[in-house]
Protein backbone atom coordinates (compact mmCIF):
# COMPACT_ATOMS: atom_id res chain seq x y z
CA UNK A 1 0.00 0.00 0.00
CA UNK A 2 1.19 3.51 -0.78
CA UNK A 3 2.15 5.44 2.14
CA UNK A 4 0.17 8.46 1.48
CA UNK A 5 -2.80 6.19 1.27
CA UNK A 6 -1.82 4.53 4.30
CA UNK A 7 -2.40 7.92 5.55
CA UNK A 8 -5.57 8.47 4.72
CA UNK A 9 -6.87 5.40 6.13
CA UNK A 10 -5.10 6.44 9.67
CA UNK A 11 -7.28 9.48 8.98
CA UNK A 12 -10.34 8.03 8.25
CA UNK A 13 -10.10 5.49 10.85
CA UNK A 14 -9.27 7.63 13.82
CA UNK A 15 -12.74 9.72 12.64
CA UNK A 16 -14.57 6.26 12.95
CA UNK A 17 -13.01 5.35 16.28
CA UNK A 18 -13.45 8.93 17.64
CA UNK A 19 -17.24 8.93 16.77
CA UNK A 20 -17.51 5.82 18.79
CA UNK A 21 -15.72 7.44 21.76
CA UNK A 22 -18.02 10.55 21.51
CA UNK A 23 -20.92 8.34 21.52
CA UNK A 24 -20.04 6.22 24.69
CA UNK A 25 -18.79 9.92 26.22
CA UNK A 26 -22.43 11.28 25.93
CA UNK A 27 -23.93 7.87 27.46
CA UNK A 28 -21.92 8.59 29.69
CA UNK A 29 -22.83 12.62 30.62
CA UNK A 30 -26.76 11.90 30.32
CA UNK A 31 -28.97 13.26 32.80
CA UNK A 32 -25.93 14.32 35.05
CA UNK A 33 -25.79 17.67 35.51
CA UNK A 34 -22.69 18.22 37.82
CA UNK A 35 -20.97 20.88 36.14
CA UNK A 36 -17.62 19.95 36.39
CA UNK A 37 -18.16 16.33 35.51
CA UNK A 38 -17.28 16.67 31.50
CA UNK A 39 -13.29 17.51 32.66
CA UNK A 40 -13.70 14.60 35.85
CA UNK A 41 -14.37 11.74 32.93
CA UNK A 42 -11.74 14.07 30.46
CA UNK A 43 -8.84 13.22 32.47
CA UNK A 44 -9.79 9.91 33.22
CA UNK A 45 -10.13 8.80 29.94
CA UNK A 46 -6.96 10.65 28.84
CA UNK A 47 -5.31 8.76 32.06
CA UNK A 48 -6.50 5.34 30.90
CA UNK A 49 -5.71 5.87 27.82
CA UNK A 50 -2.41 6.98 29.24
CA UNK A 51 -1.76 3.32 30.37
CA UNK A 52 -3.34 2.11 26.87
CA UNK A 53 -0.81 3.21 25.32
CA UNK A 54 2.47 2.64 27.60
CA UNK A 55 1.14 -1.71 27.10
CA UNK A 56 1.53 -0.40 23.60
CA UNK A 57 4.87 0.80 23.15
CA UNK A 58 5.91 -2.76 25.34
CA UNK A 59 3.96 -4.60 22.73
CA UNK A 60 5.97 -3.31 20.15
CA UNK A 61 9.45 -3.31 22.00
CA UNK A 62 9.41 0.57 22.44
CA UNK A 63 11.70 2.05 24.94
CA UNK A 64 10.79 5.23 25.96
CA UNK A 65 13.59 6.53 28.06
CA UNK A 66 15.65 5.74 25.28
CA UNK A 67 13.73 8.18 23.37
CA UNK A 68 13.21 10.81 25.94
CA UNK A 69 17.08 11.10 25.84
CA UNK A 70 17.83 11.58 22.52
CA UNK A 71 15.26 13.76 22.03
CA UNK A 72 16.12 17.77 22.55
CA UNK A 73 14.79 19.16 25.96
CA UNK A 74 13.41 22.16 24.51
CA UNK A 75 11.23 19.92 22.29
CA UNK A 76 10.11 17.54 24.48
CA UNK A 77 8.41 21.09 25.88
CA UNK A 78 7.27 22.21 23.10
CA UNK A 79 5.56 18.91 22.49
CA UNK A 80 4.55 18.88 26.36
CA UNK A 81 2.79 22.35 25.93
CA UNK A 82 0.86 20.69 22.30
CA UNK A 83 -0.51 18.33 25.07
CA UNK A 84 -1.82 21.41 26.83
CA UNK A 85 -3.16 23.21 24.39
CA UNK A 86 -4.92 19.70 22.47
CA UNK A 87 -6.09 18.40 25.50
CA UNK A 88 -6.75 20.38 29.24
CA UNK A 89 -6.99 24.05 27.29
CA UNK A 90 -8.59 23.06 23.94
CA UNK A 91 -11.36 19.89 25.81
CA UNK A 92 -11.91 22.23 28.22
CA UNK A 93 -13.14 25.18 25.76
CA UNK A 94 -14.85 23.32 24.19
CA UNK A 95 -16.69 21.66 27.05
CA UNK A 96 -17.47 25.33 28.72
CA UNK A 97 -18.74 26.45 24.53
CA UNK A 98 -21.22 24.07 24.82
CA UNK A 99 -22.28 24.86 28.49
CA UNK A 100 -22.70 28.68 27.25
CA UNK A 101 -24.02 28.46 22.89
CA UNK A 102 -25.12 24.66 23.24
CA UNK A 103 -23.43 21.59 21.78
CA UNK A 104 -24.54 22.38 18.58
CA UNK A 105 -23.55 25.78 18.19
CA UNK A 106 -20.12 24.80 19.52
CA UNK A 107 -19.30 22.12 17.51
CA UNK A 108 -20.28 24.27 14.35
CA UNK A 109 -17.25 26.29 15.23
CA UNK A 110 -15.25 23.86 16.54
CA UNK A 111 -14.98 21.65 13.24
CA UNK A 112 -13.36 24.76 11.62
CA UNK A 113 -10.16 23.79 13.43
CA UNK A 114 -8.51 22.22 10.37
CA UNK A 115 -9.09 25.37 8.41
CA UNK A 116 -7.22 27.56 10.87
CA UNK A 117 -4.74 24.06 11.54
CA UNK A 118 -3.92 24.54 7.48
CA UNK A 119 -3.19 28.25 8.02
CA UNK A 120 -0.35 27.67 10.69
CA UNK A 121 0.93 24.23 8.77
CA UNK A 122 1.83 27.04 5.53
CA UNK A 123 2.61 30.06 7.45
CA UNK A 124 4.13 28.90 11.04
CA UNK A 125 5.44 25.71 9.87
CA UNK A 126 6.12 25.96 6.48
CA UNK A 127 4.13 23.14 5.03
CA UNK A 128 3.70 22.65 1.44
CA UNK A 129 -0.18 22.86 0.45
CA UNK A 130 -0.52 22.78 -3.31
CA UNK A 131 -3.81 22.91 -5.00
CA UNK A 132 -5.42 19.38 -4.50
CA UNK A 133 -4.83 19.60 -0.47
CA UNK A 134 -6.13 23.00 -0.62
CA UNK A 135 -9.31 21.77 -2.60
CA UNK A 136 -9.77 19.12 -0.33
CA UNK A 137 -9.92 21.67 2.52
CA UNK A 138 -11.86 23.95 1.43
CA UNK A 139 -13.92 20.78 -0.07
CA UNK A 140 -14.48 18.93 3.41
CA UNK A 141 -14.68 22.00 4.91
CA UNK A 142 -17.93 23.03 3.18
CA UNK A 143 -19.65 19.46 3.90
CA UNK A 144 -18.97 19.76 7.63
CA UNK A 145 -20.44 22.94 7.85
CA UNK A 146 -23.46 21.88 5.43
CA UNK A 147 -24.26 19.28 8.49
CA UNK A 148 -23.32 21.29 11.23
CA UNK A 149 -24.14 24.98 10.81
CA UNK A 150 -26.61 26.36 12.14
CA UNK A 151 -26.97 30.20 14.55
CA UNK A 152 -30.91 29.75 14.29
CA UNK A 153 -32.55 30.50 17.85
CA UNK A 154 -28.63 32.31 19.28
CA UNK A 155 -30.50 34.42 21.38
CA UNK A 156 -31.58 31.61 23.74
CA UNK A 157 -27.93 32.20 25.08
CA UNK A 158 -27.62 35.42 26.58
CA UNK A 159 -23.51 34.68 27.13
CA UNK A 160 -22.94 33.58 23.29
CA UNK A 161 -20.61 35.88 22.81
CA UNK A 162 -18.41 33.99 25.57
CA UNK A 163 -19.39 31.07 24.32
CA UNK A 164 -17.87 32.17 20.71
CA UNK A 165 -14.35 33.31 23.15
CA UNK A 166 -14.19 29.55 24.75
CA UNK A 167 -14.80 28.14 20.78
CA UNK A 168 -12.02 30.28 19.28
CA UNK A 169 -9.64 28.93 22.47
CA UNK A 170 -10.72 25.34 21.54
CA UNK A 171 -10.21 26.08 17.73
CA UNK A 172 -6.33 27.32 18.48
CA UNK A 173 -5.53 24.65 20.54
CA UNK A 174 -6.38 22.21 19.10
CA UNK A 175 -4.79 23.75 15.24
CA UNK A 176 -1.85 24.22 17.67
CA UNK A 177 -1.63 20.91 18.99
CA UNK A 178 -1.81 19.23 15.35
CA UNK A 179 1.09 21.33 13.87
CA UNK A 180 3.36 21.08 16.93
CA UNK A 181 3.01 17.16 16.69
CA UNK A 182 3.74 16.99 13.25
CA UNK A 183 6.98 19.23 13.14
CA UNK A 184 7.90 17.04 16.29
CA UNK A 185 7.59 13.98 15.13
CA UNK A 186 9.47 14.74 12.03
CA UNK A 187 12.19 17.11 13.61
CA UNK A 188 13.13 15.09 16.09
CA UNK A 189 12.16 11.60 14.15
CA UNK A 190 9.87 9.95 17.03
CA UNK A 191 7.42 7.50 16.07
CA UNK A 192 3.61 8.33 16.27
CA UNK A 193 3.12 5.81 18.93
CA UNK A 194 5.57 7.29 21.47
CA UNK A 195 4.56 11.10 20.59
CA UNK A 196 1.10 9.71 21.58
CA UNK A 197 2.17 8.72 24.70
CA UNK A 198 3.70 11.26 25.37
CA UNK A 199 0.69 13.70 24.91
CA UNK A 200 -1.60 11.49 26.71
CA UNK A 201 0.77 11.31 29.55
CA UNK A 202 1.34 15.32 29.57
CA UNK A 203 -2.37 15.98 29.54
CA UNK A 204 -3.32 13.39 31.93
CA UNK A 205 -0.84 14.45 34.56
CA UNK A 206 -1.64 18.47 33.69
CA UNK A 207 -5.85 17.54 34.31
CA UNK A 208 -4.44 16.29 37.94
CA UNK A 209 -2.42 18.51 39.15
CA UNK A 210 -4.05 22.30 37.49
CA UNK A 211 -7.60 21.16 36.89
CA UNK A 212 -9.44 18.27 38.69
CA UNK A 213 -8.12 20.16 42.26
CA UNK A 214 -10.44 23.14 41.42
CA UNK A 215 -13.66 21.07 41.24
CA UNK A 216 -13.31 17.95 42.35
CA UNK A 217 -14.85 16.57 45.52
CA UNK A 218 -13.82 13.26 47.87
CA UNK A 219 -17.40 12.92 48.53
CA UNK A 220 -18.59 12.27 44.90
CA UNK A 221 -16.32 9.77 44.13
CA UNK A 222 -18.25 6.98 44.49
CA UNK A 223 -21.26 8.80 42.75
CA UNK A 224 -19.47 9.36 39.40
CA UNK A 225 -17.80 5.92 39.57
CA UNK A 226 -19.79 3.09 39.32
CA UNK A 227 -19.24 -0.38 37.91
CA UNK A 228 -20.94 0.58 34.84
CA UNK A 229 -19.60 3.74 34.61
CA UNK A 230 -15.80 2.36 34.90
CA UNK A 231 -16.37 -0.32 32.31
CA UNK A 232 -18.02 2.45 29.54
CA UNK A 233 -15.08 4.87 30.70
CA UNK A 234 -12.28 2.00 29.62
CA UNK A 235 -14.01 1.02 26.97
CA UNK A 236 -14.29 4.75 25.61
CA UNK A 237 -10.49 5.15 26.62
CA UNK A 238 -9.33 1.98 24.47
CA UNK A 239 -11.11 3.59 21.22
CA UNK A 240 -10.02 6.84 22.02
CA UNK A 241 -6.59 5.10 22.41
CA UNK A 242 -6.68 3.48 19.23
CA UNK A 243 -8.02 6.91 17.26
CA UNK A 244 -5.08 8.94 18.92
CA UNK A 245 -2.69 6.36 17.19
CA UNK A 246 -3.72 6.37 13.96
CA UNK A 247 -4.81 10.34 14.04
CA UNK A 248 -0.78 11.17 15.05
CA UNK A 249 -0.12 8.19 12.51
CA UNK A 250 -1.94 10.19 9.72
CA UNK A 251 -0.55 13.69 11.09
CA UNK A 252 2.88 11.73 10.69
CA UNK A 253 2.49 10.27 7.06
CA UNK A 254 0.14 13.59 5.89
CA UNK A 255 1.23 16.60 8.04
CA UNK A 256 -0.95 18.38 10.33
CA UNK A 257 -3.47 20.09 8.27
CA UNK A 258 -4.56 17.12 6.32
CA UNK A 259 -4.23 14.92 9.35
CA UNK A 260 -6.33 17.36 11.06
CA UNK A 261 -8.94 17.67 8.24
CA UNK A 262 -9.49 13.13 8.15
CA UNK A 263 -10.08 13.84 11.69
CA UNK A 264 -12.60 16.21 11.78
CA UNK A 265 -14.58 13.91 9.85
CA UNK A 266 -16.00 12.42 13.02
CA UNK A 267 -18.67 14.62 12.93
CA UNK A 268 -20.29 12.67 9.80
CA UNK A 269 -19.81 9.20 11.18
CA UNK A 270 -21.53 10.44 14.37
CA UNK A 271 -24.48 10.98 12.23
CA UNK A 272 -24.44 8.18 10.20
CA UNK A 273 -24.04 5.52 13.22
CA UNK A 274 -27.06 6.99 14.97
CA UNK A 275 -28.66 6.69 11.60
CA UNK A 276 -27.28 3.00 11.22
CA UNK A 277 -27.79 2.11 14.85
CA UNK A 278 -30.56 4.42 16.28
CA UNK A 279 -32.64 4.76 13.27
CA UNK A 280 -32.48 8.20 12.98
CA UNK A 281 -33.42 9.98 9.39
CA UNK A 282 -31.37 10.30 6.79
CA UNK A 283 -31.85 14.15 5.45
CA UNK A 284 -30.32 16.27 3.02
CA UNK A 285 -27.57 17.90 5.17
CA UNK A 286 -25.98 14.54 5.41
CA UNK A 287 -26.12 13.26 2.04
CA UNK A 288 -24.29 16.78 0.75
CA UNK A 289 -21.71 16.46 4.05
CA UNK A 290 -20.89 12.57 2.93
CA UNK A 291 -20.42 13.36 -0.77
CA UNK A 292 -18.51 16.63 0.08
CA UNK A 293 -16.15 14.53 1.99
CA UNK A 294 -15.87 11.60 -0.09
CA UNK A 295 -14.51 13.68 -3.20
CA UNK A 296 -11.98 15.44 -0.57
CA UNK A 297 -10.56 11.95 -0.44
CA UNK A 298 -10.82 11.23 -3.56
CA UNK A 299 -9.13 14.28 -4.63
CA UNK A 300 -6.36 13.57 -1.96
CA UNK A 301 -5.69 10.37 -3.84
CA UNK A 302 -5.75 12.06 -7.16
CA UNK A 303 -2.86 14.46 -5.23
CA UNK A 304 -0.59 10.67 -4.34
CA UNK A 305 -0.83 9.49 -7.93
CA UNK A 306 0.28 12.78 -9.60
CA UNK A 307 3.30 12.48 -7.62
CA UNK A 308 4.72 9.28 -8.24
Amino acid sequence: MKLKNKGIIFGLSSAIFWSFNTIILSILLQGKNIYFLPLFFAFLHDFFSSIYLYINLIRLKYKVKFFLKTVNKKSLLVMIGAAVLGGPLGMASYLMSTKYIGPSYSASISILYPVLGALIAKFLFHENLNRYRVLSICLSTIGLLTLCLTFDNIELYPDYKIGFLFSITCILGWALEGNIASYFMKSENIPSEVAIFIRQTSSSIFYLFFVIPWFFKVELIQELLSKNTIILLLLASFLGSISYLLWYGAIDILGGAIGMLLNSTYVIWVVLIDILILGTTLNSRVIIAFIAIFFSIIILTKENRGKE
